[in-house]
């Protein structure tokens, strides 16, 4: 038998191929490091539309001398008749004349945001008041423009300013008890400064 030589030819040993399941690190590894070479990836997500709600409407004119203007809210449709939260805590009263405004919500074409805002519907009076919460029976037309959580707005008397506070009993009996004693003392510099006062009886007092 021949030996081979040192560093002769030997045959190569053949590495056994990975196992399917070796090969999972891998791809996920390079799978890692596309999404990190792309900045579309890294990128942060659109922020969320927010929608622009015009919640302070102007007021149709400045109020008049003495009244202010009162804002409440639809909060019931029955029928015909439509129920507001004001009533006489908030100065209505039967037969006031109320403005009704309807919402508008329109999507922009190009932003995509979502904008609301309230145009005058109509007028009515009110049919009935409570405390709370007032019933209004508009005609058909303008109720079918209105919905709950529309707003209405009204004119109503403004507060009247308060008045200067007056005193108590006890407090008015102290003040007057003050004054007297105010008066006495005033009476009594008064003579102490006269000529003559304050001179004993038998000691004739200068002029």
């Amino acid at each position: 038998m021949h030996s081979t030589a040192a560093g002769g030819n030997r045959p190569r040993r053949r590495q056994a191929a990975a196992p399917p399941g070796n090969r999972r690190p891998c791809a996920l590894l390079a799978a890692l490091c596309a999404l990190a070479a792309s900045p579309s990836a890294l990128a942060a997500p659109p922020a969320p539309t927010q929608t622009k709600v015009a919640e302070e409407t102007p007021h149709p004119g400045e109020a008049h001398a003495g009244y202010r203007w009162a804002r409440g809210w639809i909060v019931r449709i029955n029928g015909p008749e439509v129920v507001i939260d004001l009533g006489t805590a908030d100065g209505l009263r039967r037969g006031q004349e109320l403005a009704l405004y309807r919402t508008v919500k329109a999507k922009h074409p190009r932003t995509g945001k979502e904008l609301v805002d309230r145009f005058v519907a109509g007028l009515c009076p009110v049919l009935d008041v409570a405390t709370h919460l007032s019933v209004l029976k508009p005609d058909k037309d303008l109720i079918a423009q209105l919905a709950e959580g529309d707003l209405v707005e009204c004119q109503v008397r403004a507060a009247p300013a308060a008045a200067a506070a007056t005193p108590a009993p006890a407090a008015r009996k102290t003040l007057a008890r003050k004054d007297a004693a105010s008066a006495k003392d005033s009476a009594a510099k008064e003579t102490a400064a006269a000529p003559g006062a304050g001179c004993p009886p038998a000691v004739a007092c200068p002029p």
